[in-house]
């Protein structure tokens, strides 16, 4: 069946297509596999990349997300690595938030995993204290740029204290209530460059709280981001 066109609320067009009875919709831009759905007023186009045993889906924050994996750096950057187990065996899937997905699909994608992405730390956060329900069963792992790192990781501890003063005013956020365990317990860092790795593992080693709980580290680059995950 022909695609029907269609104005969208901006004025990048939607394309609706109807597949064994249901309506789909792609927005024009993402005619290329593997690349990310936009992010709008709450919203998202979902869009799966064609690469083997890899799945990159975008969710809101208010949609429960899919089975996937993620990455992390460790505060101790001097620590013994060799005694740790693989952080695939801690933790069951990724969790991504940087607001500049575009940037960084392709190598997220050569990773050969599923990502739940989320656009910013505001959508992260509603999706997590969703999830905050007595015991969590399946850890995950949350990838997030630096500009992202610290409110997501304010969402992680308010989870854990049940005190929300640390938050960005949001009126669409959940209540939050204290966890009996963390969900992330491994984030990553995605430093842009050595100036901004310093200033994350400098934060990183300040917050003893969260060290407490979850395991993190800073990569600034996709080899060094898997090592990490190896």
């Amino acid at each position: 069946m022909e695609p029907m066109y269609v104005a969208a609320l901006e004025p990048e067009p939607l394309y609706i297509t109807v597949r064994d009875g249901r309506i789909q919709t792609t927005a024009a831009r993402d005619k290329l596999s593997g690349s990310l759905g936009k992010f709008r007023d709450g919203r998202c186009l979902d869009t799966r990349g064609t690469s083997s045993n890899r799945t990159t889906s975008t969710t809101s924050a208010s949609s429960r997300s899919s089975s996937t994996e993620s990455t992390a750096y460790s505060g101790t950057a001097e620590s013994d690595e060799s005694s740790r187990p693989s952080l695939f065996s801690q933790c069951t899937r990724i969790l991504w938030c940087e607001g500049n997905a575009e940037k960084r699909c392709e190598q997220m994608q050569a990773l050969g995993l599923a990502a739940t992405h989320f656009g910013s730390p505001s959508n992260f956060t509603r999706w997590y204290f969703e999830q905050v329900s007595g015991a969590v069963a399946d850890p995950e792992i949350l990838v997030a740029g630096w500009r992202e790192a610290k409110p997501c990781a304010a969402a992680i501890k308010a989870s854990i204290t049940g005190n929300t003063e640390g938050l960005r005013n949001d009126c669409k956020r959940p209540l939050v209530r204290p966890m009996h365990d963390v969900l992330v317990r491994v984030m990553i860092i995605l430093a842009e460059n050595p100036k901004q790795a310093k200033k994350a593992t400098e934060w990183i080693q300040s917050e003893e709280l969260l060290s407490r709980f979850i395991t993190c580290r800073v990569v600034l680059s996709l080899p060094e981001l898997v090592a990490v995950l190896s």
